[in-house]
């Protein structure tokens, strides 16, 4: 489903992860922004599938586990975590 949203806060960080929806700031750009979307079933349809592409790469759990595990496997590499894992070799490491 393509969006209209306020350009605030973690919309705006949202809006930046794929072309799915539009930032509305003023009551012109909402009338704008709904007109182009109402009136462009392809334009519409697009920013959908747009929208739910980037909901699975930057918000589902197949899409945040293995970024989660990279980060996690560079910081036990940087022997940042301390304790058990430090006797254990980097293969072992969970």
């Amino acid at each position: 489903m393509p969006v209209v949203v306020s350009p605030m806060g973690r919309n705006e960080a949202v809006l930046r992860t794929g072309t799915f929806g539009v930032g509305a700031s003023t009551a012109a750009d909402w009338v704008t922004a709904l007109a182009q979307t109402l009136g462009s079933p392809q334009l519409a349809g697009a920013m959908g599938k747009n929208g739910c592409e980037a909901v699975r790469q930057n918000f589902s759990i197949s899409g945040l586990v293995p970024r989660l595990a990279g980060e996690r496997r560079r910081v036990a590499g940087y022997g940042l975590l301390k304790g058990p894992c430090e006797e254990l070799g980097p293969w072992e490491r969970p």
